[in-house]
C-alpha cells in the first residue's frame, strides 16, 4: 500500500519532466548545453596536444644543442691529434731547409742534391695533406647506411688517435678473428670509437703506478651478433658511478675541460646503429658493443 503511494505521488512529476524535456525550448537548451562541452572538450585536447609539441620540441632542441657541443668537443680533440701528427713533419720540412741553406751558404749545393731534398719535402707535404683529408673524413659522416668494414673502422679510429697516445706512452692493440662487414655508418662507429679510446685514455693517465698502460680492441662473431670490446688496464670504473656513466653532462674529469658528453653521444649513436652499449669491470673498464 506504502509502495502505490509513493508511486501516484512520483506519477505526477515524472509527467512535469517528460512534458519540460520534450518542450523544443528545453531540446535547444540541451543541444547548446552539448556543444558546449564539446568545444570545452576540443579545445581541451587542443591545448593538451600543443603543449607535447612543446614538450617534443623542447626534447629535439635539446638532443640537436648535445649533438653540437659534442661535435665542436671532437673537433678541438681532433685539432689536438693533427697538432701531434703534424708535429715531426714540420720539424723534418724545418731540417730540410736547414740542410739546403747550410749547403748553399758552403757552395756544396747541387742540382741533385737540391731535387733530393725537395722530393723529400713535397712527400712530406702530401702525408699532411692526406692527414687533413683523414680528419675531414671522420669529421663529416655520411649519413646513409653502408655496407662496410667494422676491422677498418677500428684501425681509422686507431690511426686517428695514436700521435695522443704515443706522448701518453699508451700502447694500443687490435685483436680479429676474421673481417667483419656491417650495414651502418662508418664513420660514426669511428667517432664512437675514437671516443672509447680517449675515455680509456683519460683512466689509464690517472694510473700512475701503471707503467705498461694498454688499451685492446678485440672482435669476433658469436651465433648471431658481432662483439667489439675495448678495454684498458686501468683502475676500472667505480660502482656507484657504472649507472651514471651514459648520463649526459656526467664526467669524472673535473679538472679538465671534459663536458660528460662523449660516453652519452657513443651511446645514442650506437643505438641508432641497431647495437647495445655496456659496461663492466674486468682488470679495467671494458666496453663492449653488441651488432646483430
Amino acid at each position: 500500500m506504502k509502495s502505490i503511494m509513493q508511486i501516484s505521488i512520483l506519477m505526477p512529476s515524472l509527467v512535469f519532466a517528460t512534458d519540460y524535456l520534450s518542450s523544443p525550448e528545453t531540446l535547444q537548451y540541451l543541444v547548446l548545453f552539448l556543444l558546449l562541452l564539446l568545444i570545452i572538450f576540443g579545445f581541451s585536447i587542443w591545448n593538451l596536444k600543443k603543449k607535447n609539441l612543446k614538450i617534443v620540441d623542447s626534447c629535439s632542441r635539446q638532443a640537436q644543442m648535445l649533438s653540437r657541443e659534442n661535435k665542436l668537443s671532437e673537433i678541438g680533440a681532433m685539432m689536438g691529434n693533427i697538432a701531434h701528427q703534424w708535429k715531426q713533419p714540420l720539424n723534418n720540412i724545418a731540417l730540410l731547409v736547414l740542410n739546403i741553406e747550410h749547403s748553399y751558404k758552403k757552395n756544396q749545393l747541387t742540382h741533385e742534391y737540391l731535387e733530393n731534398k725537395i722530393f723529400a719535402i713535397e712527400d712530406t707535404l702530401e702525408y699532411m695533406s692526406q692527414t687533413i683529408e683523414d680528419f675531414s673524413d671522420y669529421l663529416s659522416p655520411r649519413k646513409e647506411k653502408q655496407t662496410f668494414c667494422i676491422n677498418d673502422s677500428v684501425e681509422k679510429a686507431m690511426e686517428l688517435t695514436m700521435p695522443t697516445l704515443n706522448s701518453s706512452k699508451i700502447d694500443i692493440i687490435f685483436l680479429a678473428e676474421d673481417e667483419y662487414d656491417f650495414l651502418g655508418r662508418k664513420n660514426e662507429l669511428t667517432q664512437v670509437l675514437i671516443i672509447l679510446i680517449n675515455n680509456a685514455k683519460d683512466a689509464l693517465l690517472k694510473d700512475e703506478e701503471n707503467n705498461n698502460k694498454l688499451i685492446q680492441f678485440e672482435l669476433k662473431k658469436n651465433e648471431n651478433t658481432i662483439n667489439l670490446t675495448i678495454r684498458d688496464n686501468g683502475l676500472g670504473v667505480p660502482h656507484d658511478l657504472m649507472s651514471k656513466i651514459f648520463n649526459p653532462y656526467f664526467t669524472t674529469n673535473q679538472t679538465t675541460k671534459g663536458r660528460g658528453l662523449g660516453l652519452y653521444m657513443a651511446k645514442t649513436i650506437i643505438e641508432g646503429l641497431d647495437g647495445k652499449i655496456q659496461v663492466y669491470n674486468n682488470k679495467g673498464a671494458v666496453f663492449e658493443l653488441e651488432f646483430i
